[in-house]
This record gives C-alpha cells, structure tokens and sequence, in this order.
C-alpha cells in the first residue's frame, strides 16, 4: 500500500492538499499529537515525527548554548519571513503544554520580536524532560506504529529509537518538510507565552488587536 493511501485510510481525510485540517489545542497524548500532526503535514516522515516528539519533550534548550546568536538569528529570519494571518501556535505535545509559535502568524499580529525570544529562552531554562522521558514516548508511538496506526514502518521506528538522545541536541525536519511547508516558528511552553503575551489566543479575529507583549522589563 502507498504512503498516501495508508494516511488516507488510517486519518480519515483526503489525500490532496496540505495542511488543511486544524490540530486541537490540547491533544491528550502522544498517540494523538502524532496522529493530528500527520494528518495536517501529510508530507511528514518518520524524521519530522522525531523531531516532533524531541521538540515537545526538550522544547528549544540547544538554543541556551549561544542565547546572543539565537537572538540575532530568530530577528533575521522574522525579518525575511512574510506576515500571513492564521493560527498563532500549534501544540506539539500532551495537553498541548509544549508549542510551536508560527512566525508568519506572529509577524502578522505585530507582536514584540524581544518577547517572543524571551518566551522561549524561559522556556528553555524551565525544561527538565531527560532522554528517559523522550524514549517513553517513542515506546508509544512505536507501539502504535506496529499494530498500523502510524504511516511509519514499525522496523524504522524501532531503528530511529536506537539513536542517542541529547537534550541540548537540533534534529532536523526532512526535505520534504521543508519544501512542501517552508516551517518558520519557535518552541516555548504555551503557559509561559501566554504570560509574555496575555489576551493573544490561538485563533484571533482579524478585528480584534491585542497587546503585542512584554512592553516593559520582567
């Protein structure tokens, strides 16, 4: 059976178009992160599932090694991506406590580039999941994948399992990822965002105007 096929069949939704089906704000575990997220990035692969769990198990701590270049990198790519109204943030992780902010979503609201980096170098210091927590999870969705409810083979899951695990590491999204989705957005847990940045929902009204964050030192 063909990659798109089985999504088809296991998700329920049609196998044209890309990301169209909106991720609930808090998945209540990683079997339905997974699920969710395949069926909105229908050209995920087993390397963006990893990077998946890794991003909501560790969040963004590789960025703690040079907060000053992290910064400046997170500054030039706002600059470079253009602003497109649409959800804020995506949950990549149980209860949706771990976030992706999307940038181009951000970007469109105006919101304070220096607060975001803030949100996610708390976030960063705040996190401490171990490797032991990120191989739990990938137990999961191995078992998962074995009794065929993950659009990844079971003997790929269990060969990417075996791989080190550092917490302060960077996976990489696949290529196909990256051409079909071109992803720009940053990891931080969502109650911390949410503290930088009060009154900005997931979903906001094109009338609506909140405050664009953190305007004054914390």
């Amino acid at each position: 059976m063909r990659r798109t096929d089985l999504l088809s069949l296991l998700l329920l939704v049609p196998v044209l178009g890309t990301a169209t089906t909106a991720v609930p704000e808090r998945p209540s575990s990683w079997e339905e992160v997974a699920a969710l997220h395949f069926r909105q990035y229908r050209a995920m692969d087993v390397a963006d599932l990893y990077k998946l769990v890794f991003q909501g198990t560790f969040g963004a701590r590789h960025l703690l090694a040079d907060p000053g270049m992290a910064r400046e990198y997170l500054l030039r790519e706002l600059a470079a991506v253009p602003a497109r109204p649409g959800e804020l943030w995506t949950p990549i992780g149980p209860e949706g406590r771990m976030v992706r902010i999307e940038l181009a979503a951000f970007k469109a609201r105006a919101l304070s580039p220096d607060c975001l980096f803030e949100a996610v170098r708390r976030s960063a210091v705040a996190n401490r999941a171990t490797a032991r927590d990120f191989a739990c999870a990938w137990r999961r969705l191995t078992r998962l994948a074995r009794r065929g409810r993950l659009p990844v083979a079971v003997s790929t899951m269990r060969e990417w399992g075996r791989r080190p695990v550092d917490p302060m590491g960077s996976p990489h999204h696949s290529p196909r990822y990256e051409e079909t989705y071109q992803p720009h957005y940053r990891v931080v847990e969502r109650t911390i965002f949410a503290q930088l940045f009060p009154g900005n929902e997931r979903r906001l009204l094109s009338s609506e105007r909140k405050s664009p964050g953190c305007d004054h030192e914390t």
